[in-house]
């Protein structure tokens, strides 16, 4: 996984790429998982740990940032959050003990970014796609430890657009402690929103600061 991870970040670099949304860092629990499938390394979460970890590093030799995905572990979920908003039944604990661990183990090393998924995880805050979601950043950042880059999974995603508007959803994203609001279906519309919601005091200057 290494290997192959630094010949791909040097094709990366080449190409004039500093960062990549890899690896993926989902624990899959098999044929009911219709998303992310042999994108996981494994159903065991010790082994989709290692492989994470040792991707990581070999992006990291190549200059290239990593961003492991997609917390808080999308390989667990019944549902394609393409098409749909998927719902996580599992409790805190089972995704602690299973999903969790990738992650963790990646925090552990230092890796640089991570990107949410979007998930609702109904044992945290249900009806609210962890992307957009606060006590799920919480865990990330708090139960984790993680201080690097939040990144959202692409905003164009029907599990974001078939419940939020562009606008709503970057703002949304913003406030709950994400950084980087990746691929709003429409980048005006999440501009002006942000630039409204700062002006109206429903965003403060201070996260978006603290995002830059």
């Amino acid at each position: 996984a290494e290997r192959v991870a630094r010949a791909s970040g040097d094709e990366l670099r080449a190409l004039g790429f500093t960062m990549v949304f890899a690896p993926v860092a989902d624990v899959t629990t098999g044929p009911d998982d219709p998303t992310i499938g042999s994108r996981s390394a494994s159903s065991n979460p010790a082994i989709a740990a290692g492989v994470a970890l040792s991707s990581i590093r070999g992006y990291t030799a190549t200059g290239i940032v990593a961003v492991v995905k997609h917390f808080p572990g999308h390989g667990s979920v019944p549902a394609d959050s393409h098409v749909g908003l998927p719902v996580q039944d599992a409790t805190l604990e089972e995704l602690s003990r299973r999903d969790f661990l990738p992650f963790r183990t990646a925090v552990g090393a230092g890796v640089p970014a991570v990107m949410v998924g979007h998930i609702d995880v109904a044992a945290v805050d249900p009806g609210v796609p962890s992307s957009l979601s606060a006590p799920v950043v919480d865990l990330l950042r708090d139960e984790l430890g993680f201080d690097g880059v939040v990144v959202t999974d692409a905003m164009d995603m029907a599990a974001v657009t078939g419940g939020f508007g562009t606008g709503e959803a970057t703002v949304r994203s913003l406030a709950a402690g994400v950084d980087l609001v990746l691929m709003p279906p429409d980048v005006r519309a999440a501009h002006t929103a942000i630039v409204d919601a700062v002006a109206e005091g429903r965003l403060p200057a201070a996260r978006l600061t603290e995002a830059a």
